[in-house]
């Protein structure tokens, strides 16, 4: 269908984004993620992952080697966003029920089972 690729400012990290209507591909320096088209707005992967909207060097240079916690992981971009930015493992929670199995999907097509795991629950301070 389509195909993206840049080269991303701040860290010259290149990325490619693929599309087709069984499969989005994303690619950043060599290492790949997929998701479902119906599991993900692809504008937002552009400016995620593409663009750099999430491009933060204080954060994203303390990444590597660690542990995540994703709060309202949506459908699992952020997630793959912060493995692919060196991330270990990242535990991504999202409280409504289709989004979690958009984002369990996709955790799952982009072979990322081993380090993101999906939580469908809430978090709050009180009840």
């Amino acid at each position: 269908m389509a195909s993206y690729a840049c080269r991303l400012q701040a860290s010259g990290n290149k990325a490619s984004i693929d599309m087709s209507l069984e499969r989005v591909g994303l690619e950043v320096n060599g290492v790949s993620v997929a998701f479902n088209p119906s599991c993900v707005n692809i504008g937002s992967l552009i400016e995620i992952f593409a663009e750099g909207e999430y491009e933060v060097p204080e954060v994203l240079s303390g990444l590597r080697g660690r542990e995540v916690i994703d709060v309202g992981a949506s459908a699992g971009d952020t997630a793959l966003y912060f493995i692919l930015n060196g991330a270990r493992k990242v535990i991504a929670v999202e409280p409504l029920p289709n989004v979690a199995r958009c984002a369990e999907e996709n955790v799952r097509l982009s072979g990322a089972t081993d380090k993101v795991k999906v939580l469908n629950m809430a978090l709050s301070s009180g009840p």
